[in-house]
């Protein structure tokens, strides 16, 4: 994939998905916060995917001669959260891999993915819906973290119903079974 074509689409690679032209990283339909720099380097490793990107490349196009940092340092702390966002590593790479002194290639499969053709609407917590042609995927659905809260709520119920109906079943069965108590003390009465 050739740097630019990948710029007006969406991109799958692995389970994550980031849409270039609204800056955003996905992991399935949860989003990734990551630093906008952070993801200018990754927009520019997955639009150059399985090719060498340089780190003078990456200075130019992120860091434009009129900005006045450490190079070096920001562009490693860029890497470093990147591979935090992506859980990957430098000595066991399956995303981004350094080539020391030169640069960065992204070795992940990239899957180029176009946009929707129409406008999509995400249905805010409010009730209220918002076109979003940017990014329809971003909101996993509403209705699916209640249903899992609730079916957790009910099994962790039932579980405590089953083990409080055991012990109270084992309670009475050893009460069954106990010997009769010994007596401990004696009455005198008279004998008449």
């Amino acid at each position: 994939m050739g740097g630019g074509d990948l710029a007006t689409c969406r991109v799958r690679f692995g389970l994550f998905w980031a849409d270039l032209k609204a800056r955003q990283l996905f992991r399935k339909n949860s989003r990734v916060k990551i630093q906008n720099q952070v993801f200018q380097v990754l927009a520019s490793l997955v639009e150059n995917a399985g090719q060498v990107v340089t780190r003078e490349e990456l200075q130019r196009k992120i860091w434009p001669g009129d900005t006045f940092v450490d190079f070096d340092e920001g562009l490693n702390a860029s890497i470093r959260k990147l591979r935090a966002a992506l859980g990957d590593s430098a000595d066991n790479p399956r995303f981004v891999e350094t080539l020391p002194r030169v640069g960065y290639r992204f070795i992940a499969p990239v899957t180029p993915e176009p946009e929707a053709e129409e406008p999509l609407t995400v249905r805010l917590p409010s009730g209220q819906s918002v076109p979003s042609s940017e990014n329809a995927l971003a909101a996993p659905p509403r209705h699916a973290r209640p249903r899992r809260l609730l079916a957790g709520i009910a099994a962790v119920a039932l579980l405590g119903a089953v083990l409080g109906a055991y012990f109270a079943w084992r309670s009475r069965r050893l009460q069954a079974n106990a010997p009769p108590e010994a007596i401990n003390s004696i009455a005198v009465l008279p004998f008449e």
